[in-house]
């Protein structure tokens, strides 16, 4: 217990009941006196298993469940019990928290074989950049005094999209705090696998960008087909939309808050979330779009990353690991395998209970180069 201090909201807090992993005790890496390990050190392991179809392509779909069962095998101790949860807008249990290992694979043929239920988020996307890209070539066989009208329907394009994409993320924030809050009824750590192609941080970002591309000059620059620069004629500029005002408007759709405030909820109840991306990351000039029209390489790294911060997010403030862009689950299985092993649990009284506000926790250990992960923030209950 000497080897860590902890601090709420700036101010050091006195470490109460103190847990060391079995692993370390074994080696006699650990400090402190036996009677600090208090009796949720020997609660079992939790896993759930949640799949967002809202945001999972059906080909990432397939990659996932070819080999899922046999890496949770391969992966998870046989005394592990595992929930399974299906999301496309709502929370479906697939398989309540079991060590049956039978029951499990019941629970996963069966949602394998129900396929993807939702392709919203996909679609959606795929949609917008074809209009766009439509939009785009029109540019190319209309008078010059007309191009101002069509950036404005570009511009109306992306912000619509950018509004119902916002919409999308919130309510996903919302079901997944409403889910970690059903986990309540379960003592001790919990760590929630969760499975999509990645959800955007700030909603709307790549198809804005696309649409900024093709209106203020930048995509000439890219030699990006159907680009154009509105910028010099101030038509734009008051006419609803002006694409130089893309990263400003874009604060409006950004969910970083949202998204620190379900890490607050997910730790008052001890989940730890381990995001997997899971389609297989190939970054290249306008993959995203399906029209002649692409858009740069740039809109689209910036897309990926996009998509992927949320996750990193999540994961970092509730102490668990990303997993980006890959076809193996293997390896985040291992790290939520790892963490079960060998994490520490320190616990301490709230100077403000129950006042329902997100409050900030450090953690510092007196060991040289140490590095901790660990829950950064709470919600008081």
């Amino acid at each position: 217990r000497e080897d860590f201090r902890l601090f709420h909201a700036g101010s050091p807090v006195a470490i109460k009941p103190f847990s060391r992993p079995p692993a370390a005790v074994a080696a006699g890496a650990a400090v402190g006196s036996g009677r600090d390990a208090p009796a949720l050190a020997n609660a079992p392991r939790r896993v759930v298993l949640f799949v967002d179809n809202l945001h999972l392509h059906p080909s990432s779909r397939r990659r996932v469940f070819s080999r899922l069962l046999d890496r949770l095998e391969e992966q998870l101790e046989p005394e592990t019990e595992v929930m399974v949860v299906s999301y496309a807008g709502i929370s479906e249990v697939v398989l309540g928290m079991t060590a049956d290992r039978r029951a499990l694979r019941r629970a996963l043929r069966e949602l394998a074989d129900a396929g993807a239920v939702s392709l919203l988020a996909p679609n959606a996307t795929a949609n917008v950049f074809e209009i766009l890209g439509h939009l785009a070539q029109r540019f190319q066989i209309v008078h010059a005094g007309a191009v101002d009208s069509h950036c404005r329907q570009v511009g109306a394009v992306a912000r619509s999209h950018a509004e119902q994409v916002h919409s999308r993320v919130l309510g996903t924030i919302a079901e997944l705090g409403r889910f970690v809050d059903s986990l309540a009824g379960f003592d001790g750590p919990k760590m929630l696998l969760h499975v999509s192609d990645g959800i955007p941080l700030v909603a709307g970002t790549e198809a804005s960008r696309f649409a900024a591309e093709l209106c203020d000059g930048t995509g000439l620059n890219k030699g990006v087909e159907g680009a154009n620069d509105v910028t010099q004629t101030n038509v734009v500029r008051f006419q609803n939309w002006d694409p130089t005002q893309v990263s400003s408007e874009l604060r409006a759709f950004d969910t970083s808050a949202e998204w620190e405030r379900l890490a607050g909820r997910a730790n008052a109840y001890q989940v730890s979330v381990y995001p997997f991306q899971a389609r297989q990351k190939t970054l290249r000039a306008g993959s995203a779009t399906t029209s002649e029209v692409r858009s740069s390489f740039d809109v689209e790294r910036e897309g990926e990353r996009n998509r992927q911060d949320s996750l990193v997010l999540l994961a970092r403030e509730t102490g668990g690991v990303a997993t980006l862009g890959s076809n193996d689950i293997s390896p985040a299985l291992a790290k939520m395998r790892n963490d079960a092993r060998l994490s520490y649990q320190l616990a301490f009284e709230s100077p403000t209970p129950g006042d329902r506000r997100r409050h900030d926790i450090r953690v510092e250990v007196t060991r040289p180069r140490a590095q901790l992960r660990y829950r950064r923030s709470y919600v008081s209950k």
